[in-house]
């Protein structure tokens, strides 16, 4: 079974209409049905977009515009411009892809402004052509069903930007929250290279920046064309895409933090443990018995987490254990691809994780939270090995 892989390279940068239009250079077949979903929006009756042909002597490609009259509500609240998207008659997968990256832009703005989310005034994104990119990648993203997506360092630009707030230093204050823990550089080109829409989407995708990927079939890129220029360089964006036969591994980077504890109570240790694996970006505690410096019986502390969170994580550590230190690495891991299932076995509803091994055979294991809940070892037992036979001989599409 065969999977895609779309590499993201922000040569000039990365913008909302860059990335629709790089999107539609490369599956030029979904423009219909992303100019049809554009105007289930209500908001969006009116809106007219232009996708061109566009070179600069050195590529080819799209450029994607919008025209017509400017909303109503230009400068929008966060929930108004939510309802506009939740109302809508657009499928419910489409609608979760706008919706969370427009969170992530009310999130990063809050942050900045330090006010509640349900206060966030969106500027520049409630105008037109906005919502519009919101709108038309997240159907984009949905349409071509993209399994995994890889990212090169971004641009951050220099100088300043004009806003409803006055002059902005660049990368803007919203871009920053938003590149928190992303791989960036100065490349010395003045001008806005990422936009706070181009930085929301880029984060609703959750990209890897990993160099290290699987061996993959090449298919084809797309260059999506900003409006600046820049001198010596194409202002585009390429997305490259792959086809992958065995989708069952992907790499990723995860982060390992290690420390030793040799003076805290167990007891105490455990609770600030418990504390840690419940923290934002955690994905798993482990400890173990070692002998330290004296020869003291110490325990060695291994904490796996995303690399984003990883020095949040940190801090999280010093506070809940007695260490003095935490040491930090980011490694590449190979993991299998897995999905969460629900399987009924007669009138019980049993949740599952199921996951796709390399030679395509496929593993499933109950929930033991699950199997928690039931009485007795045989009963316990019996629903495991029968629930678990069913979901391998009959495996859902991870």
């Amino acid at each position: 079974m065969s999977s895609i892989h779309i590499h993201i390279d922000p040569v000039g940068g990365i913008a909302g209409d860059m990335f629709v239009s790089a999107m539609l250079d490369l599956y030029p077949e979904h423009k219909e049905g992303m100019l049809e979903n554009l105007h289930c929006i209500s908001a969006l009756h009116e809106i007219e977009v232009e996708i061109t042909p566009h070179e600069d002597s050195v590529l080819t490609g799209k450029r994607f515009s919008v025209s017509g009259p400017e909303l109503a509500h230009h400068h929008a609240h966060y929930p108004s411009l939510l309802n506009e998207i939740t109302d809508s008659s657009m499928t419910q997968q489409t609608k979760d892809t706008a919706s969370r990256i427009l969170l992530y832009l009310a999130e990063a703005e809050a942050a900045v402004h330090g006010v509640e989310l349900d206060q966030v005034i969106l500027h520049e994104v409630g105008s037109p052509d906005s919502l519009t990119d919101i709108v038309c990648a997240a159907y984009l993203i949905n349409a071509v069903d993209v399994s995994t997506w890889s990212c090169a360092s971004l641009p951050v630009g220099n100088g300043r930007v004009n806003s409803a707030h006055g002059e902005l230093p660049l990368p803007a204050p919203a871009v920053v929250e938003l590149l928190k823990g992303y791989p960036v550089h100065n490349d010395g080109r003045d001008g806005e290279r990422v936009t706070p829409t181009g930085a929301a989407i880029l984060r609703s995708l959750s990209p890897q920046f990993s160099t290290k990927q699987s061996p993959m079939n090449l298919i084809g890129s797309g260059h999506g064309f900003g409006s600046a220029t820049f001198q010596g360089m194409s202002n585009v964006l390429r997305l490259t895409a792959f086809e992958a036969e065995n989708k069952s591994t992907q790499y990723e980077k995860i982060a390992v933090l290690e420390f030793e504890v040799d003076d805290q109570s167990p007891e105490d240790l455990s609770i600030g443990l418990d504390q840690v694996r419940d923290f934002k970006g955690v994905v798993d505690v482990i400890q173990f018995p070692a002998i330290g410096k004296k020869n003291r019986l110490t325990v060695h502390v291994q904490v796996l987490a995303s690399p984003e969170q990883a020095e949040e994580v940190a801090t999280k550590c010093l506070l809940e254990t007695s260490t003095l230190g935490v040491r930090v690495s980011c490694i590449d891991r190979i993991t299998l691809w897995r999905a969460e299932v629900i399987q009924k076995s007669g009138d019980a509803v049993v949740p599952l994780k199921v996951a796709e091994r390399p030679d395509g055979q496929h593993t499933a294991k109950v929930e033991a939270e699950h199997l928690s809940t039931i009485e007795g070892y045989r009963k316990r037992k019996r629903l495991k090995q029968t629930v678990e036979q069913q979901v391998e001989n009959d495996p859902p599409q991870i």
